[in-house]
């Protein structure tokens, strides 16, 4: 793929409640897992282009499963170039839908 100057790429992470989104996110950003001082919802993370071999700037955006944020989740799913599924494969629950 040949990089444009504006190429970009968002990356959705959706999931169930507490399955590790978060905790994914911070662990890309971090270099390290930390179990602790994760926050529910992780700001958008952004990696410049000039740290990408492609040339690309990604973008990866966290989601919450609370209903009170569907309407927001709808409209980060249209958004979104690509949607990383997060399951709990200890919770059952999390893998039935």
């Amino acid at each position: 793929m040949q990089a444009t100057e504006h190429a970009r790429v968002r990356i959705l992470v959706v999931g169930d409640e507490a399955v590790g989104k978060s905790s994914l996110i911070s662990t890309l950003v971090s270099h390290a897992f930390c179990e602790r001082d994760v926050p529910p919802l992780m700001a958008d993370v952004r990696i410049p282009r000039e740290e990408s071999s492609e040339g690309v700037e990604t973008v990866i955006v966290d989601s919450s499963a609370a209903r009170a944020r569907r309407d927001a989740l709808v409209g980060e799913l249209a958004r979104a170039d690509s949607i990383v599924l997060v399951y709990d494969t200890e919770r059952a629950d999390t893998c039935a839908r």
